[in-house]
C-alpha cells in the first residue's frame, strides 16, 4: 500500500469514528490538542467530523494575538506556523521550518472530504487561522509609505542557506550580489532575475516570496505548475498574491532580508538582503550583476535536489571521487543542464566555478524578453489510456490542466506546444504572442508611477 492510499485509509477511520459518536460528543466545539488538553480552540471553528487529528496545537491559539514561531537567525517563515528543526534533528538544517508531510497530506485530505464537498462554506481551519493574518498584513501593506524607495535603485545579495562553504560554515558556497530598481515587481523579480542568476529554467516551477519580518507569504496568483497544487499545503498553505506588489514592499531598510521558495517539491531556498539602497537621484533603474561565487545548480532529473539535498551530495563529492562523479552526472542529467557538454574530465570539474559573463547575458536575456505566465507554467503532457493527440489540446482538456478556460486567456497570449519524444508526449506552456510586456511586468515599471 502507498503513502498516499495509507493516509485515505487512516481518515476513512477517523471519520468512521467521528461518525458513532453521539450528537452531544459531534456537537462539542472542543478538541484534543497534541498535548492531550482537551479544550476550545481561541479562535478557529471545526466541523463536526473534524477531530483535529494530526493538527498543529498553534491553531487552538488566536491568530490576531498568537507568538510566531522562528527558526534560523531568527526568521519567521510561513506565516510562523512552524517549528524549527534542531542540531540533533539535522546538524546541517538547525533552524529550517520541520514539516511534517504526511500530517499536512492528511489535513489536506480533510479539508478536501469534509470542508470543501460538506463544510458550508466553514474553511479548513488552518485557513481560517492563515486568513486573518493575511488580512493583517494587508492592512499594513496598504499603510505603508514607501517614499522614494521603488524610484531607488537596491544593492540585494542573494544568498542560499544550508550550502556553506566547505571547512567554512559561516560562508555562503553560492551567492550574486546584483544592482536592481526597488519598484522591481516581485513577478518579474523572481522569472527575470532570480530564476537566471541561478541557471534555472523560467516559468518551470512555483515560488513564493517570505517576509522574514512576520512570516507573510506572497505567491503568483492562478499559477498551474505542479508543484504549486501538490506542495503548497506544506509550504505555508496560502499566500497573498503578488500582482501589485515590489520588492520595497518587503524590503525598505540596509539589513533586511525575505526568503525565496523555489519549487515547492525540491525545496530551493534564497535570502535576500538588501544591503544598500540607492537614492533615488543617483539611481538608473537598471539591472547589474555585481558579483557572485559558485556555479551550476540542477534542476529536476532523476533526482530531488534543493539546498539541503545538493549540500549532502556536495559533501558526498568532497568525501570521495566516486561521489565526485556522481555529483558531476547529476549536474549534466538535470533539466536545466542535460544539453550542455560534459567535462571530459569529470574528476577536475570545479563546482565553485561562477560564470560571471554567462550569468549576466542569461538575465539580460530575461529582461529583455516577455513575461512568463503563471497560468501556464512549462508542463510536460503525456497521453494516458485512449486520451491522446489532439484530444489532448481540446478546450475541455487544456481548462483542466491550466485551471481556467482557454477562452478566457488574455488578449496576445496562446498555449504553446512543443513535441517532447516520439510515444505523443509534448511541453505545454502559456505564452505572450505579440502584445509588448506591460509596464508592470518591466525592469523598468517605477516610471509608471505618479510623481
Amino acid at each position: 500500500m502507498d503513502q498516499q492510499a495509507r493516509i485515505v485509509k487512516e481518515l476513512e477511520a477517523t471519520l468512521s469514528l467521528r461518525e458513532e459518536m453521539s450528537e452531544a460528543q459531534l456537537w462539542d466545539p472542543r478538541r484534543t490538542t497534541p498535548k492531550g488538553e482537551f479544550k476550545m480552540p481561541k479562535f478557529v471553528h471545526f466541523h463536526i467530523l473534524d477531530g483535529a487529528d494530526d493538527l498543529d496545537e498553534i491553531f487552538w491559539e488566536d491568530p490576531r494575538t498568537f507568538t510566531a514561531r522562528r527558526g534560523r537567525n531568527g526568521y519567521i517563515e510561513a506565516w510562523g506556523l512552524y517549528r524549527a528543526l534542531t542540531s540533533t534533528q539535522n546538524p546541517h538544517a538547525e533552524g529550517h521550518r520541520n514539516v511534517d508531510p504526511v500530517r499536512e497530506s492528511k489535513r489536506t485530505l480533510m479539508e478536501t472530504i469534509v470542508y470543501d464537498e460538506d463544510g458550508g462554506g466553514l474553511k479548513l481551519p488552518e485557513l481560517q487561522f492563515i486568513d486573518v493574518l493575511i488580512a493583517r498584513k494587508l492592512a499594513g501593506l496598504k499603510a505603508l509609505e514607501l517614499g522614494m524607495l521603488p524610484r531607488s535603485d537596491y544593492i540585494l545579495y542573494l544568498s542560499l542557506p544550508y550550502i556553506p562553504v566547505p571547512g567554512n560554515n559561516g560562508g555562503d558556497r553560492y551567492w550574486r550580489r546584483v544592482r536592481v530598481s526597488g519598484g522591481l515587481p516581485l513577478g518579474v523579480f523572481a522569472d527575470k532575475i532570480i530564476t537566471p542568476l541561478f541557471g534555472w529554467v523560467r516559468n518551470s516551477h512555483a515560488h513564493l516570496f517570505t517576509d522574514y519580518k512576520d512570516g507573510a507569504l506572497f505567491g503568483p496568483k492562478n499559477c498551474n505548475a505542479v508543484d504549486m497544487q501538490v506542495h503548497l499545503d506544506k509550504s505555508g498553505r496560502a499566500f497573498i498574491p503578488e500582482e501589485g506588489y515590489r520588492i520595497s514592499h518587503i524590503l525598505q531598510n540596509a539589513g533586511d532580508v525575505m526568503g525565496y521558495h523555489y519549487d515547492l517539491g525540491d525545496n530551493w531556498w534564497v535570502d535576500i538582503k538588501l544591503e544598500e539602497v540607492i537614492p533615488a537621484v543617483e539611481s538608473t533603474n537598471a539591472f547589474e550583476l555585481i558579483h557572485g561565487a559558485g556555479g551550476a545548480l540542477p534542476e529536476d532529473g532523476a533526482e530531488h535536489f534543493g539546498n539541503i539535498c545538493w549540500a549532502h551530495i556536495l559533501r558526498s563529492a568532497a568525501a570521495s571521487l566516486r561521489g565526485k562523479l556522481i555529483a558531476v552526472n547529476r549536474i549534466f542529467t538535470a533539466t536545466n543542464h542535460a544539453s550542455e557538454t560534459r567535462p571530459v574530465r569529470a574528476a577536475n570539474y570545479n563546482f565553485d566555478h561562477f560564470d560571471f559573463p554567462g550569468t549576466r547575458a542569461a538575465v539580460h536575456a530575461a529582461l529583455d524578453s516577455k513575461a512568463s505566465l503563471s497560468w501556464g507554467s512549462k508542463t510536460a503532457v503525456h497521453p494516458l489510456g485512449k486520451t491522446k493527440g489532439r484530444e489532448l489540446i481540446r478546450d475541455e482538456h487544456l481548462a483542466m490542466r491550466l485551471g481556467i478556460n482557454p477562452a478566457d486567456k488574455k488578449k496576445g497570449t496562446k498555449v504553446r506546444h512543443t513535441r517532447a519524444n516520439d510515444r505523443g508526449a509534448f511541453m505545454e506552456e502559456g505564452v505572450a504572442t505579440t502584445r509588448a510586456d506591460s509596464p508592470k511586468a518591466t525592469a523598468c515599471a517605477w516610471s509608471t508611477w505618479p510623481s
